[in-house]
């Protein structure tokens, strides 16, 4: 089982999705909402919010492929049982 694009590709492509643009890095805050601090706020002044979707488009895949085997396995397995 080929991998159709090389971990370079993916990287660059992840790199890409998540710099933000201009627009996002400049938030205007009002009184109120600086003076009671929202729950999805990030907590640090150096953290992203991530997209795991976006991060990890291959693991629904792979995830699929190894139930796929798994399935082959036991069916193999209850097959030789009947036989043996």
């Amino acid at each position: 089982m080929a991998k159709s694009k090389s971990r370079r590709v993916r990287r660059q492509q992840s790199e890409k999705l998540s710099q933000p643009a201009a627009t996002d890095q400049i938030v205007a805050l009002t009184e109120t909402e600086a003076s009671a601090p929202a729950a999805d706020a990030p907590r640090g002044p150096g953290r992203k919010t991530v997209n795991f979707g976006e991060e990890y488009f291959y693991v629904y895949r792979e995830m699929r492929s190894i139930l796929l085997v798994a399935v082959v396995m036991f069916v193999v397995m209850v097959g030789l049982a009947y036989l043996i």
